[in-house]
């Protein structure tokens, strides 16, 4: 059944049938009629709606035996009100008016609604063209749509192919209602077609929501996971699974797909879907490869396909713009044309994830081009932070020597200078070069200059050719875009840019390749291995890449929950590194996570202003922060009062300190530390206080500090963000503690002094308890108003992981348990490594497996991208990097037990690290950094081996065996220290 909750804004707008009429000419695929009213939808009852609506739903192609549409009030299950339900018999891929059928309350469908499908269906017979696609008749009862030429730099050419899989119970989704599949049977199907993976199910003696326990009439639920697409399940004549297999990757490319560092697609640019397709980046400059360069974009969610991002530039004033990344140009959008006289076939595209590198091939064949590849790929370069480099090969298809080349390829190809973002335009033009420069529109404060750009790039593109041609000694065209600003040029940005480029010109498109695969094969000289689940291994690649890919050393800018790649989320950094993704940096990828820390150190002034602004002392840092540190988040609120970001900044660099050792970074961090901490002693207060306002001394919107209870934070907004504004959050309170705990542990350190009451405030937060919300017994109440209802992400969880609290081990079972099915893990989540990491520090292996399968509804699987909600649900943030660096943890601190525990020491588990769910047979955490010295870590279910990495080492380590307490050195070049699989230690020596 098609669930129309995801579509109620678009089926019933006031342009509706016109919408309808839009989206099917574009998809080509199928119709389904929508009565004349849906009651209760998008909370405007009685809406009238009158559509010729197309269903192209997960699999992107419609079911041939039933569709029903469902009204529902959004929010709520699927409930029947008014439907209608279209048979469509799709003999030879035509539509035929009398095979549709309309019922239950929709028997009179209107005469415009029907007109517009009589359209659809003689488009359909006569296999016209419409907006640049073929709707085609295909057998086997499909209708599918030929896409001629798509996004940047791709072409596809592909017509859905389905097979039926006879008898076979299987389906796609975790959340089925009717049929009980066989497992067994679809194991089987799946393994049958190439491309077909079946990831995982619901196991007898797991109950998730959804699934049943396996014991009496409750069904056995079976999800099968598609490396191409979800197999298609129907229920007309018992269950039958459509599955359309793809073809295979390249030979060339197979073994790096099985190894989970590449993945491939040769699916249509739709069932893809935009936002889903790689980025390409270094940290200092990024651009999302696809999956065609959309129309400039000007407001939110700023989802802007082959648009070049620069970390650190940012266009739009302070909130009320607000200050977003800004959209700066578009330079590769290419597209290959057809020819009458020739055959153009789609081979697919592919991300390697270890090079950094998108690729997709193209065959082709007409007279002067005998059966060729034409192969794009781009890449930013790693150490040449300010390349990109995009290129264009051909070579015979079949290895033929006496391959002539290609001439006169067709091609369209598209210059975008200046968008809603910028005033660019050309500033330089010769026969070899051509720059672009201008400036933002906006600064993000008033009095603020605008940013100068400049990108220089080769100008045989910069008329936007036509043809390319190929010789077999010159079998590859090569576009290097150099772009620059006033962020590190302080002179002439056009004239910095056309030298840089003229540098870079002069290097061989060989050696620019080359020096840019050793400097990615550095940088995943850490990482997660896993074997035994290529699935796994490939996800997990995809979630660091994604990261690694908005940051870099020498760079020193922070990066946001959609990436350098994109514009989700304007580009603006919230608790999200510090919480989700810098704790993996900083075991992993330390270089990485300075330089996002030194972006907070370079920001104290800021935060300093912004507490002012509140009437508060100390450091109040913004929940959002972009250019200048000061509040820029459109949601007024969420600056002024989610205030926990003031905690997760400090207790993110305690972690780094720990793991790194650097006392002289630590230094430099005091006047952050400091300033922070008088802001939670300012915003504290007593639990018993009967007063309004703070002592002599404070600012004037402290809290009072009377009273002998333990302390607490009022007008906050908890990470359930849709709690708003309340008292007493559990996991504030909680986390300001730790942050004053830090404070006077620096201080020892460092040798300054800090206030008396902080010592008081560290060691007694209001931590309240409940026996009104569970019946098994008390749990940690959330925050004051909490009642029970559904919260948006994990918040109580947080109190055991990242945090670390522990209590009564059934209080921390309870808490789990309880906040977990409070959880709406469709909504916005976050890997999700708070509960993963807690089950299995409390040694609940079942419930952190449950989590972490929870995180495939986020994964979309053709190139393994992250979306913050369901992808049923849209996604809404793609390469939302918060969720991948959450699932990222689940392995590195959840499965290993790991833990920073104190100044250098890593503990990994408390009883011994396990290896995670689906066949995973050995797992290794691969870089890991303590005290500045790499070393590997792996296991499997018997063995675990610890050896240093060759190469420049920090401070001397050891491991040590926590139940004999022996200790053994580490030495560099030595073979792997094993033991039986149990808890242990990895220590600097000398570390106690």
């Amino acid at each position: 059944g098609n669930r129309l909750q995801g579509h109620a804004d678009r089926l019933c707008s006031p342009e509706c049938a016109r919408s309808a009429e839009h989206v099917c000419g574009q998809q080509g695929r199928g119709i389904l009629i929508v009565g004349e009213q849906i009651q209760d939808v998008g909370g405007a009852p009685g809406v009238s709606c009158e559509a010729c609506w197309l269903e192209w739903g997960w699999s992107r192609n419609i079911d041939a035996h039933s569709l029903r549409a469902v009204g529902v009030a959004r929010g709520q299950d699927v409930t029947p009100r008014d439907w209608a339900e279209a048979e469509l018999s799709l003999e030879g891929g035509l539509l035929a008016q009398d095979d549709l059928v309309v019922v239950d309350g929709a028997q009179d469908a209107t005469a415009k609604a029907r007109a517009h499908c009589n359209r659809w269906r003689d488009q359909a017979r006569a296999g016209t063209r419409e907006n640049g696609h073929r709707v085609v008749g295909l057998g086997l009862g499909w209708v599918a749509a030929m896409l001629w030429a798509v996004f940047a730099g791709y072409a596809l050419m592909a017509a859905a192919d389905w097979t039926v899989l006879n008898n076979t119970r299987c389906h796609y989704e975790l959340h089925q209602w009717n049929g009980v599949p066989d497992l067994a049977a679809c194991e089987s199907a799946c393994a049958s077609y190439p491309g077909c993976t079946l990831f995982t199910y619901c196991p007898p003696d797991v109950k998730v929501d959804g699934c049943g326990t396996g014991q009496g009439p409750e069904p056995r639920m079976c999800w099968a996971y598609s490396v191409s697409e979800l197999p298609k399940c129907e229920s007309s004549q018992g269950w039958i699974s459509g599955y359309r297999p793809l073809p295979p990757p390249p030979s060339d490319w197979a073994e790096r797909i099985a190894g989970g560092n590449m993945a491939f697609t040769a699916d249509t640019p739709e069932a893809v879907g935009i936002g889903l397709f790689p980025v390409v980046g270094n940290g200092f400059l990024a651009i999302e490869a696809g999956p065609y360069v959309q129309p400039w974009v000007d407001s939110w969610p700023w989802r802007d396909a082959g648009t070049f991002h620069m970390a650190g530039v940012y266009t739009g004033l302070n909130y009320t713009t607000p200050s977003h990344r800004a959209q700066i140009s578009k330079l590769h959008d290419m597209t290959i044309l057809t020819r009458p006289d020739g055959n153009f076939t789609t081979i697919g595209m592919a991300v390697d994830y270890e090079y950094g590198i998108v690729y997709n091939r193209t065959r082709v064949s007409y007279p002067g081009c005998p059966d060729t590849v034409v192969e794009q790929r781009m890449y930013a370069h790693r150490t040449l932070r300010e390349l990109f480099v995009f290129e264009i090969a051909a070579s015979s298809a079949t290895g033929d020597p006496s391959w002539p080349g290609c001439q006169s390829l067709p091609i369209s190809w598209k210059l975008s200078p200046a968008g809603p973002d910028t005033n660019i335009s050309v500033a330089l033009s010769n026969s070899t070069l051509t720059v672009w420069a201008g400036t933002t529109l906006l600064p993000e404060q008033l009095g603020l200059p605008l940013r100068h750009l400049a990108i220089a790039f080769d100008s045989w593109v910069a008329s936007g050719p036509t043809t390319l041609s190929f010789t077999p000694q010159q079998p590859v065209l090569t576009l290097r875009a150099v772009l620059r600003s006033d962020l590190d040029v302080t002179n002439d940005v056009t004239a910095a840019a056309a030298q840089t480029w003229a540098r870079y010109a002069a290097i061989s498109s060989s050696d620019l390749m080359a020096s840019h695969k050793a400097a990615m094969t550095t940088l995943w000289a850490s990482g997660v291995e896993l074997q035994g689940n290529s699935t796994f291994a490939a996800t997990v690649n995809a979630s660091i890449y994604d990261i690694i890919s908005s940051l870099r050393a020498d760079w020193n800018w922070s990066t946001s929950p959609g990436g350098l790649g994109t514009g989700g989320y304007c580009g603006h950094s919230f608790w999200d590194m510090e919480t989700w993704m810098f704790p993996v940096l900083t075991v992993l990828f330390p270089d990485l996570a300075r330089v996002a820390a030194q972006y907070r150190l370079d920001r104290v002034d800021a935060s300093v202003t912004n507490a002012r602004l509140r009437g508060y002392d100390g450091a109040m840092w913004a929940w959002e922060s972009a250019y200048t540190g000061l509040w820029t988040a459109p949601w007024r609120n969420a600056d002024y009062n989610e205030n926990h970001i003031s905690a997760d900044i400090p207790l993110a660099l305690r972690k780094f300190y720990y793991a790194t050792g650097d006392d002289v970074m630590l230094k430099s961090t005091w006047p952050l530390l400091n300033a922070t901490c008088r802001f939670w002693e300012c915003r504290f207060r007593r639990i018993d206080s009967t007063g309004h306002t703070p002592p002599a001394g404070y600012a004037p919107n402290c809290g009072p500090k009377d009273g002998t209870g333990n302390w607490t934070v009022y007008d906050v907004i908890p990470p359930d963000e849709a709690t708003g504004i309340t008292n007493n959050c559990v996991y504030t309170n909680a986390a300001a503690a730790q942050t004053l705990d830090w404070c006077i542990e620096a201080a020892g350190l460092l040798g300054e002094s800090v206030p008396a009451i902080w010592h008081d405030m560290a060691a007694s937060p209001y931590l309240p308890l409940t026996d009104k919300l569970y019946a098994l017994g008390p749990v940690h109440l959330q925050d004051a108003t909490y009642l029970g209802k559904q919260i948006n992400q994990a918040d109580v969880a947080l109190l055991q992981y990242p945090l670390g609290l522990t209590f009564d081990k059934d209080l921390m079972q309870r808490d789990l348990d309880y906040y977990a099915s409070k959880t709406d893990f469709a909504g916005m989540f976050t890997g999700d490594s708070s509960y993963s990491c807690a089950y299995l520090a409390l040694g609940n292996r079942s419930a952190a497996d449950a989590q972490l399968e929870l995180a495939f509804n986020h994964i979309d699987p053709h190139f393994n991208v992250f979306t913050e909600t369901d992808l049923h649900d849209g996604g809404h943030t793609q390469h939302f990097i918060t969720g991948a660096g959450g699932y990222v943890q689940g392995f590195v601190f959840g499965y290993s037990g790991m833990r920073i525990a104190r100044k250098g020491v890593l503990s990994f588990a408390s009883e011994r690290p396990i290896l995670p769910p689906l066949g995973v047979t050995a797992m290794k955490l691969r870089g890991v950094h303590l005290l500045g010295t790499p070393f590997d870590i792996g296991w499997d279910a018997q063995q675990l081996c610890v050896a240093l990495q060759d190469g420049p080492a920090g401070r001397p380590l050891e491991v040590r065996v926590r139940a004999t307490g022996q200790s053994i050195a580490l030495k560099p070049g030595a073979p792997a220290t094993c033991v039986p699989v149990q808890a242990i230690d990895v220590a600097g020596v000398g570390y106690p």
